[in-house]
């Protein structure tokens, strides 16, 4: 069973559809927001945070290594949204007033082989919110942007590059690790040549398959529950 752990970035001539806030009272309200002046590429071209994310001269959110997703119209930044991760994303869209948006480090996200897109457990994202334009004289040089940097929840799963089990070279030692419900697994197809994989809910089996060749070393595994996913490793000895 081949495994494909590629990252292919489809751009989608479609967003998702329109946000609206959420009355989840255990959603947390943000509180670590920023606000910036954010002008455009002709008028000092300032990035959004830490990336390289600006506003060009067509009035658009533009960016190489990041994907940004529009949520549609929203009060304000409001509180935490789960990384919205599907094929809405996209390197340009519109700046829009009004509008929340979220953006992800395009290497920390990954597709599954259900087709399904997820975010590195590791990897946080930014939430933000165009509040109004910046004008001179008439003339939009910019605009106001609310943002925040989101770490995401780890909704019962193990940490990413964690170590799940460790078995012994030359037995049929098992590792078993129960991961959320309805947990995607993704591996390299030669791990089936050292390990007799099963699968079932969120339940994770590894037996080691005897082998007399050195096999020493950790073996990772992919694992997505929802729109997150982790990096883990089963060693042997």
């Amino acid at each position: 069973m081949k495994k494909n752990l590629l990252f292919q970035l489809l751009l989608a001539a479609f967003l998702l559809p329109a946000f609206s806030c959420s009355d989840d009272d255990s959603t947390p309200e943000i509180d670590n927001a920023t606000t910036l002046n954010m002008l455009d590429a002709e008028n000092g071209k300032t990035r959004l945070g830490n990336s390289d994310i600006y506003i060009n001269a067509a009035n658009n959110f533009e960016t190489n290594r990041c994907l940004i997703v529009e949520l549609g119209s929203s009060k304000g930044l409001g509180k935490v949204v789960p990384p919205q991760i599907g094929e809405g994303l996209v390197n340009q869209v519109a700046v829009t007033p009004g509008h929340l948006y979220q953006a992800f480090k395009e290497d920390a996200v990954m597709r599954f082989p259900s087709g399904k897109l997820a975010l590195a457990l590791a990897g946080d994202y930014y939430q933000f919110y165009v509040d109004s334009e910046i004008k001179k004289e008439e003339r939009r040089i910019g605009a106001v942007v609310l943002f925040a940097l989101i770490n995401p929840e780890a909704d019962g799963m193990p940490a990413y590059d964690s170590t799940i089990g460790t078995v012994v070279s030359g037995t049929e030692d098992e590792v078993a690790y129960e991961f959320p419900k309805g947990t995607e697994f993704s591996y390299d197809s030669d791990l089936e040549d050292i390990f007799q994989i099963s699968s079932e809910g969120g339940a994770l089996k590894m037996r080691l398959l005897l082998t007399w060749r050195d096999i020493r070393g950790n073996y990772a595994i992919y694992a997505r529950h929802n729109e997150m996913y982790t990096k883990v490793y089963v060693r042997v000895e």
